[in-house]
């Protein structure tokens, strides 16, 4: 039996989740196929690796996320797949993640502060690498700041 608390289970789900997501569109958008796909999922998500292939081959990838919380990340993921930006996806993917860490608020104690203080952290180093990338690269200021991730707080 897995250790660790509800949210604990719930994040890594939801980081699994996620990624498996942003792995499909990724694939997607290379013109894969579903072989590729398989080997690049990873388990421990709430929706199984053949949950996602049958979706991909089927109804779409937006509709096996209905009803959770990726459903707007998944339906910008199927936008970018037809050839749309991939910028708003990843954005809405990250928001995701951090609207879950933000119910760590509520606890004093226990490891959902620790693991929301980490994954907040490593957000952080994230939106500073985004910034001071775009500033080199000559990117203007509300084009980064359309880009930059929610942060935990």
């Amino acid at each position: 039996e897995a250790i660790g608390t509800d949210f604990a289970k719930g994040y890594v789900a939801l980081l699994a989740d996620s990624t498996n997501l942003r792995s499909t569109v990724r694939i997607l958008r290379m013109g894969k196929d579903i072989g590729y796909l398989r080997e690049a999922l990873v388990p421990g998500g709430s929706i199984s690796e053949e949950r996602l292939i049958a979706g991909v081959g089927g109804e779409g990838i937006a509709s096996v996320f209905a009803g959770s919380p990726l459903q707007k990340a998944a339906q910008l993921g199927a936008d970018a797949v037809a050839g749309g930006t991939l910028t708003s996806f990843e954005l809405a993917c990250d928001n995701v993640l951090a609207d879950y860490l933000a119910d760590a608020k509520r606890s004093s104690f226990g490891e959902e502060c620790v693991i929301a203080y980490l994954a907040g952290q490593e957000s952080e180093l994230t939106a500073v690498r985004m910034i001071l990338t775009g500033r080199l690269a000559g990117v203007p200021g509300d084009v980064i700041r359309e880009r930059l991730r929610d942060l935990y707080a």
